[in-house]
């Protein structure tokens, strides 16, 4: 298993040209070499799998020979929870068309890794993609699709700083500032809800701090008689947390936890906070 991230090789896509397919193969390949080493990439094919129609049309037989060893097999898949992957409800839609059990998907969000995709549709040209459970939002999976490599490295970058104290961590990388409410009930989390709540902050600082519609996990929940703009980040895994702060002199001031079932009164008692600190 490599150490620190991990990438995942995106199999739920349109495969319209095979011609298409080995030729942006190849330029991500590059991509991903040149900016990321040679190291595995995992994906759930198994040793019987057949690559040899796509790879044999590589144009460069060095980079054929290293993209056979860039793939590695279902036996090195590095999941522990075997059984979500085979959790039927999950999918994800590309194109229009479905696509169940998207292992790929499944073992970068388990492992914060992130997807490997052949852009071959416009769907999968994004910074995330979705994965999906019963029409709603089960999680989003950072993309690499080699047009966006600065955004990924950027992402990688930050992440090497998770092995500092998470609180250092947050107010080190976003900047963050904290009310004495959050770090009372931060501290109170096991380690690996609070470095899941720091993923979720670099995802969204990634992202621009730009509220998304209904189903994201950022969402501006700003109070009819509130004073200043306040935003909801939410957690999904390992466990579900809701978190309220708002940004003030571009910094991540950061007020409060919550849950999903006392939203209303978290959102309400947040924004009474905020107000009281930064309205003006």
């Amino acid at each position: 298993m490599r150490k620190g991230v991990k990438f995942f090789f995106n199999e739920s896509i349109p495969i319209k040209e095979p011609a298409l397919y080995s030729e942006l193969l190849q330029e991500i390949v590059r991509e991903y070499i040149r900016n990321f080493g040679s190291e595995a990439i995992f994906h759930t094919r198994g040793v019987s799998y057949d690559w040899t129609e796509v790879l044999n049309s590589f144009t460069d037989n060095y980079l054929k020979n290293l993209t056979y060893r860039l793939f590695t097999t279902g036996n090195n898949f590095p999941v522990e929870d075997e059984e979500l992957l085979l959790h039927d409800s999950l999918y994800t839609i590309i194109d229009g068309e479905t696509h169940n059990n998207p292992y790929g998907y499944i073992g970068a969000f388990l492992c914060d890794g992130i997807l490997f995709t052949i852009p071959m549709v416009e769907d999968l040209r994004k910074n995330e993609l979705t994965l999906l459970d019963s029409n709603t939002l089960y999680g989003t999976i950072d993309n690499f699709y080699g047009e966006n490599s600065s955004h990924i490295k950027g992402l990688i970058e930050s992440r090497r700083l998770i092995h500092l104290p998470p609180l250092e961590y947050l107010q080190k990388v976003l900047p963050a500032q904290f009310t004495e409410k959050f770090i009372s009930q931060f501290k109170a989390l096991p380690e690996v809800h609070q470095k899941a709540i720091n993923l979720r902050f670099l995802k969204a600082k990634c992202n621009g701090f730009r509220a998304q519609t209904k189903g994201g996990y950022m969402r501006d929940v700003t109070t009819a008689s509130g004073r200043v703009r306040i935003y909801e980040l939410k957690v999904f895994s390992p466990t579900a947390i809701r978190v309220y702060f708002c940004i003030h002199n571009e910094t991540v001031c950061i007020d409060s936890l919550g849950c999903k079932s006392k939203q209303s009164g978290d959102i309400a008692n947040a924004q009474e906070s905020i107000d009281s600190h930064f309205a003006g």
